[in-house]
């Protein structure tokens, strides 16, 4: 990329040293005489965020911050030409990041019926039920008002007996505001195409978490059909997954992580 309001030829310091990961790297680019445009890239095992600021004394400050270790290379050019140095050599140490995944093999969902009982779960803490209210409308546009299940640890289950064939919305208001997901699509008779994209997911564990503490969230995958659905957590460090299939096209997902 170019560097704005450098211009002319470069000279870099600090370059050629070690850097570790968690930190971020200052190198200064001396600007000499002559005029043109001065062009930065950093190659290595990792994406790098790159930012620059022109400083009084005829430097450009750049700070980059790499992810993973591994020997980086760092390109600054001069009117489309390497500056002296130029490629740059740079070992980055530490650990990196480190990646936790599950796969859990999903089941197509039974089919449900006009006039059957239907059942949409969910978890959510820290809330009164009161203020919760739930809707279903039909295909037709006619809205119905949902009865609300509490059940045990936090879950709740919305249950509305349909009239109609096809996708009705569900939604979900606590204080009247969506809770995370909502609304929710819900086939009655025979599911559509499924996929990837008719899968939802939603929680306070999607938001924030803290170090130590178990992270929460859910996901809807009744409209998606059968598949593989895979769960990964990146992060500074190791994060432990928990998985629940709540059977009925939903399932609970909760990670700790140990690290902020």
């Amino acid at each position: 990329g170019s560097v704005g309001g450098c211009g002319e030829e470069a000279v870099l310091g600090r370059c050629g040293d070690e850097a570790v990961l968690g930190s971020c790297s200052d190198e200064a680019v001396a600007v000499l005489g002559g005029y043109g445009g001065l062009g930065l890239s950093i190659e290595g095992p990792s994406k790098v965020d790159i930012s620059t600021e022109e400083m009084d004394n005829g430097k450009c400050r750049v700070t980059y911050c790499p992810t993973e270790p591994g020997n980086y290379i760092i390109n600054i050019k001069f009117a489309d030409l390497h500056v002296p140095g130029s490629p740059f050599t740079v070992k980055v140490t530490g650990e990196g990041r480190v990646k936790e995944s599950i796969t859990r093999k999903r089941r197509a969902a039974s089919v449900a019926n006009v006039g059957s009982q239907c059942d949409l779960c969910f978890k959510i803490s820290e809330i009164n039920v009161g203020d919760m209210k739930a809707q279903v409308t039909s295909p037709s546009g006619t809205v119905h008002d949902a009865e609300i299940m509490e059940g045990e640890n936090n879950t709740y289950s919305i249950r509305f007996v349909p009239t109609e064939m096809g996708v009705h919305t569900v939604s979900v208001k606590y204080r009247e505001q969506h809770v995370s997901g909502s609304p929710f699509q819900f086939t009655v008779g025979p599911l559509g195409e499924g996929g990837a994209h008719k899968v939802r997911a939603g929680g306070p564990g999607l938001e924030r978490a803290e170090a130590g503490e178990p992270a929460e969230f859910s996901i809807w995958t009744r409209e998606a059909g059968a598949g593989g659905l895979s769960i990964a957590v990146e992060g500074p460090s190791k994060a432990e997954i928990a998985f629940e299939d709540r059977k009925d096209g939903s399932c609970g997902v909760s990670y700790i992580v140990q690290e902020p």
